[in-house]
């Protein structure tokens, strides 16, 4: 298999692709989850979902943008870091 070998890690990195692609990220979507950051801009769980749509839509710089503004606002209530 691709486990070993000389594309190894090609083969990972293109896994760890696909995973991030399974998350819904159509238009609507986006729309929907930038609308969660209006309504409740300290939420850490709505800039996580932001973030992962747009990792799947691949916007790498603004999805890690997301992520870190989730990683900043999280709480044992949205799921995030204590």
């Amino acid at each position: 298999g691709l486990e070993s070998g000389p594309h190894a890690a090609e083969a990972d990195r293109l896994r760890r692709v696909l995973r991030l692609r399974e998350v819904p990220h159509a238009d609507a979507d986006l729309s929907e989850a930038e609308a969660g950051i209006v309504t409740h801009p300290e939420d850490a769980g709505d800039w996580l979902k932001l973030g992962a749509v747009l990792a799947a839509r691949g916007g790498d710089t603004e999805a890690r943008d997301a992520l870190r503004a989730a990683a900043e606002r999280g709480t044992a209530d949205s799921g995030g870091p204590p």
